[in-house]
């Protein structure tokens, strides 16, 4: 992108007046520099009072947020996601990159981020959860004054949402939850402590937290496995060598001339990783195997000593062959187009699935004992979600509600999760139809013209199968219907409907935002160090928005 002075320079105006002399029809005046930032400066703020009208008739809303920062400035980033309640696609939109002075810390981070959806009129009936990454401060920040997820717990006495038999069952009644207090209003703001007065109530005031799964996977992949491979002297060697000779050849990609002779050994050069990206780092090493000939004959021809071995490419396989399930859920939950909240749960209990046919498929003794721990690894990161408790009762009403999941996942959880996942459905579905109920139970106008005198309230009961015939029968017969890849399929049940949007507005990913600061990068170059912070905000969100769908 150029400066705006790019319109005042004489060779920019010697090009419009050209065009403007072969068209005498045309009549435009050339703008100053100042003239043009004042135009941009009303449509962003036109842009923005569009996205707040947007953002107020959305059903509800999720943020993603993360903290970008450059060698002299530092910036809180924020998107908001929520779903079209009549085309039920995703929309997406950057709302905030605004300049986070001072020390970075939870509070401060809680103060932005809290200012920031004020600006936007996000309340906590409306942001139903913010995705951030595990970072320290973030979680901190919600833990002190974020809110805290509902404890979902069925009445006694209700029926599985998956049986025929309307009546009741007495064999449910051990697991199912029987204290009336437990019930959480579907809309309602968690209530304040007896013993704490309203004035006293911490400020400011977060939505529910929900960690990135994809940061998560990748602190498996790197930080654990790493772990895993230095628990053996040997692996560690092995592992310390195969690297270091990569490197080698990443390092070549400096040469103008080397990376010349690279392209024409190998008909492409190599990708080096990015440090903070284990994804990176896979689909490099992946790049290498599969020139493993190539390379071979490369190293030969620019006089590398410290070529790559036999054992090294057979490392490289089987480390691949191990992390390969990894890298293809990260790709599932990047998503932000089409992955929502009820894809978390069936792509992590999907992963587990595939680590553990890498045993049977790969059978090594190196993929034995790393699938081993990376299964071991993945159940304790996210045993939130196969215990259901926490994110996981959002995680696991979100999948049995989507209609490309329902309960085809749910065999693969143990007897008493899935006690927990039937107790929290149906609690969604119980407030989900008190909220259909208040929106649509609204008075009509009578017309007093006719008169059929006073109804008996005995006449013709059996028409009342006509009426709602309650959340549950609801629920039972969408999921007795075939899965399938159209969510308009929900639109059907409105109860349905409302547990959709609310439990799958919520993106299992912050790969949203970290995308958004690409457009920072962009920015954030010499010319522009001088802009003002209002502006560097007004362009990288002008930047970012052109390219979403968000209308």
């Amino acid at each position: 992108m150029s400066p705006l002075s790019t319109v005042e320079m004489p060779s920019f105006r010697k090009l419009i007046d050209d065009i403007l002399s072969k068209d005498e029809s045309a009549h435009m005046k050339h703008l100053s520099r100042r003239t043009l930032g004042k135009h941009i400066q009303t449509r962003f703020i036109e842009n923005m009072d569009e996205l707040r009208t947007i953002l107020k008739n959305a059903d509800y809303v999720c943020t993603t947020a993360d903290v970008w920062s450059t060698s002299t400035r530092r910036f809180l980033g924020v998107t908001a996601h929520w779903i079209d309640s009549k085309t039920f696609t995703i929309k997406s939109a950057a709302i905030a990159c605004r300049r986070f002075s001072g020390t970075h810390t939870y509070d401060r981070i809680a103060e932005l981020l809290h200012e920031i959806h004020l600006s936007f009129s996000l309340d906590s009936k409306k942001l139903v959860s913010t995705v951030t990454d595990n970072g320290s401060s973030f979680v901190k920040a919600f833990n002190e004054f974020g809110i805290k997820i509902p404890l979902l717990t069925h009445d006694e006495g209700a029926t599985d949402f998956m049986s025929d038999d309307d009546e009741d069952d007495d064999t449910i009644d051990p697991y199912v939850g029987n204290n009336a207090s437990s019930q959480i209003p579907f809309d309602a703001e968690p209530a304040l402590p007896e013993d704490e007065p309203h004035q006293f109530r911490p400020k400011p005031s977060l939505s529910v937290h929900m960690r990135c799964a994809s940061h998560t996977i990748n602190l498996i992949a790197s930080t654990d496995f790493t772990s895993f491979i230095k628990q053996s002297a040997t692996l560690s060697s092995q592992h310390s060598e195969t690297i270091n000779r990569c490197q080698v050849l990443w390092s070549l990609l400096r040469s103008p001339k080397k990376r010349e002779i690279m392209i024409e050994y190998l008909g492409k050069p190599l990708t080096k990783p990015i440090c903070v990206r284990w994804n990176s780092l896979f689909d490099s090493l992946a790049l290498i195997v599969s020139l493993r000939d190539d390379i071979i004959t490369f190293s030969e021809a620019v006089g590398i000593t410290n070529t790559m071995q036999d054992s090294d490419f057979k490392y490289l396989e089987d480390y691949l062959n191990c992390t390969r399930p990894l890298i293809d859920t990260l790709n599932k939950l990047q998503g932000e187009k089409n992955c929502s909240y009820g894809y978390l749960l069936p792509c992590v209990i999907t992963l587990r699935r595939k680590l553990l046919a890498v045993k049977t498929n790969v059978g090594t003794t190196f993929c034995n004992d790393a699938v081993d721990y990376l299964i071991e690894r993945v159940e304790h990161r996210f045993r939130d979600l196969f215990e259901v408790e926490d994110c996981g009762k959002w995680a696991a009403i979100a999948a049995v509600i989507h209609p490309q999941f329902k309960t085809q996942w749910l065999g693969c959880l143990s007897i008493e999760a899935q006690k927990k996942v039937y107790s929290v459905v149906m609690t969604a579905a119980t407030d989900a139809e008190a909220v259909v109920l208040s929106t649509t139970n609204t008075p009509n106008k009578v017309d007093e013209f006719f008169d059929f005198g006073n109804i008996s309230s005995t006449t013709y009961s059996e028409l009342d199968i006509f009426s709602n015939t309650g959340a549950q029968l609801q629920v039972k017969k969408y999921l007795h219907e075939p899965v399938t890849n159209n969510l308009l399929a929900v639109d059907v049940y409105p109860v349905v409907k409302k547990i959709f949007l609310k439990y799958n507005t919520p993106l299992p990913s912050s790969a949203a935002v970290e995308r958004f600061f690409s457009y920072a990068t962009m920015h954030n170059l010499p010319r522009y160090n001088r802009l003002k912070d209002y502006n560097f905000e007004i362009r990288v969100l002008a930047k970012c928005n052109s390219s979403k769908n968000w209308r």
